[in-house]
């Protein structure tokens, strides 16, 4: 029985030998596998678990697995009683489909945030664009006819780019 309300649990190597390369580690609600050829483990678990909150590390050819229970109950046993190969496949599936759900609301969310950095840097990039052709346009005075010239230039300039605010068939109004 598992009174605790942390489940430690190692997986080593076949046979004392140590698992070679990288093994595959899946952890989730009520199942674990690990996977380096030609060694497989899985273990069909007694209650589920809070997968943010367990842990698996790879030390020494072994995996260590810290599960931390949902619930702090008893567990009679490690593993869940009787699963035959209908229910194996079925928690297999539930578990695979719930990781690739998971995973992609994490890539979206990833996506969404860098489309806002994105959208801020071009605003922050407009207005300084803005300024500049403000300020260029703003020196506009017969005495200074190169800076008039100037501004006329930059407007074109940022037309070509798409860059430029206003209307850029029309003269800047110089």
């Amino acid at each position: 029985t598992w009174p605790c309300p942390v489940v430690y649990l190692v997986v080593p190597g076949q046979e004392g030998r140590r698992l070679l390369g990288r093994p595959d580690v899946f952890c989730a609600e009520q199942y674990l596998k690990v996977h380096a050829p030609p060694f497989l483990f899985e273990a069909f678990l007694w209650a589920p678990i809070d997968e943010a909150r367990s842990t698996a590390r790879l030390e020494n050819g072994s995996v260590f697995f810290t599960l931390r229970k949902k619930e702090a109950a008893l567990w009679d046993s490690l593993l869940a009683p009787e699963v035959d190969k209908e229910k194996m496949q079925r928690i297999r599936e539930d578990a695979v489909l719930r990781a690739h759900e998971k995973a992609k609301e994490e890539t979206d969310a990833k996506a969404v945030r860098k489309q806002e950095r994105s959208k801020c840097a071009l605003e922050a990039t407009m207005k300084v664009n803005r300024e500049l052709a403000d300020s260029f346009l703003g020196c506009r005075n017969e005495r200074w006819p190169s800076v008039s010239q100037l501004a006329l230039e930059s407007h074109t300039a940022l037309c070509h780019l798409g860059l430029a605010v206003g209307d850029c068939r029309e003269s800047p109004g110089l």
